[in-house]
């Protein structure tokens, strides 16, 4: 999982880039399509979801604190907080 550091033309996001598991597309997201549950505790580790486009399954990985920290910098809300 990366973002990619170009926004997007039509959306203005930042698009993620992240390998389905199940069919191993790379697949480009919009911060809205990605759900991000934090772990108890400090937060800064926890796991990363999304419905992939290309196999319409839901790709679950773990995220570390480097993969919560980007993802929160491209703008990915975390479940549960505003």
């Amino acid at each position: 999982m990366t973002p990619v550091r170009t926004t997007c033309p039509y959306c203005g996001e930042i698009p993620v880039r992240t390998t389905c598991p199940y069919c191993g597309e790379i697949t480009h997201l919009a911060t809205t399509e990605i759900f991000l549950a934090l772990h108890d505790g400090d937060g800064t580790t926890g796991d990363y979801s999304y419905t992939c486009p290309q196999c319409i399954r839901t790709g679950v990985h773990p995220a570390t604190r480097t993969a919560v920290a980007e993802l929160l910098s491209a703008g990915v809300v975390p479940i549960g907080r505003n």
